[in-house]
């Protein structure tokens, strides 16, 4: 049977819109499960469940804010353990552990969930939509390079997923990352840094905003990467899959053309 889309499969794996492909693939659960742990939600963005992990990390960035935790970190790692202890807000600490373990957790489970709906879907051959247009936005299964996602990721998180349209990722990672360097006063840091003015730029950092940064390019680093090279996965399946329905069988016999006749 021709494996044309059809929007009546039972187990679909790929989701094609003008404005995002949403794709299930085999993932190591416990990779997700680190990016949970470094950022919660940031597990849930790369199984892509984009509202779920927009609004855990939405409440990473309020509650680890009010409850002072990146600045006690930073205490911590300079052996001001005292100090450290004083500057947590226990009413939000409390708060925040609770979601942070489920979000660890629940990353795990959908991990495993979704790696158990793809390879039956994978064994359903199920069908794929090589490209969506609409009115705003169009979107289509291509080779990309993955470097290249990475180092627009590295440049500025978000610039790799606008790449290979993930359109919702993309920009929910780019706001953040542009909050987080202006409440950390990066640029005045680096400023006073570039004009020999070094205790200035100690003094002007926000720790509390500085320590989201590089979670946030890792993830949108990592993610690129690996979103890229399944999509070109998905590309190359697509296309055989094309090729195998659309063109003969090499055991097919071609009948015999009488020359004189056609002449």
């Amino acid at each position: 049977m021709p494996n044309t889309y059809s929007k009546k499969v039972r187990r679909p794996y790929v989701h094609m819109s003008s404005f995002n492909l949403n794709q299930f693939h085999l993932r190591n659960p416990w990779i997700v499960v680190w990016w949970s742990f470094s950022f919660p939600g940031a597990g849930h963005m790369m199984l892509c469940k984009y509202f779920t992990g927009s609004m855990l990390m939405l409440w990473e960035f309020v509650v680890n804010a009010q409850s002072n935790i990146n600045l006690a970190i930073m205490l911590s790692m300079t052996g001001q353990f005292e100090k450290a202890k004083s500057v947590l807000e226990p009413r939000w600490f409390f708060l925040y552990m609770g979601v942070y373990l489920f979000t660890a957790w629940d990353s795990y489970r959908l991990s495993i969930d979704l790696n158990k709906l793809y390879l039956v879907a994978d064994r359903e051959d199920a069908s794929i939509l090589p490209a969506s247009i609409s009115t705003l936005e169009s979107n289509y299964l291509d080779v990309r390079k993955p470097w290249t996602g990475v180092i627009w990721s590295c440049i500025t998180p978000g610039l790799g997923q606008l790449y290979f349209n993930r359109l919702p990722s993309g920009f929910y990672l780019l706001i953040c990352f542009i909050v987080s360097i202006y409440e950390s006063h990066v640029g005045n840091a680096l400023l006073a840094t570039m004009t020999g003015h070094f205790d200035y730029a100690r003094s002007v950092l926000n720790p509390e905003w500085l320590l989201f940064l590089p979670s946030i390019y890792g993830i949108a680093s990592y993610d690129a990467f690996v979103l890229i090279k399944e999509l070109n996965k998905l590309f190359k399946i697509e296309q055989s899959r094309f090729l195998s329905d659309h063109y003969q069988s090499p055991k097919f016999k071609m009948p015999k053309v009488n020359v004189d006749r056609e002449m």
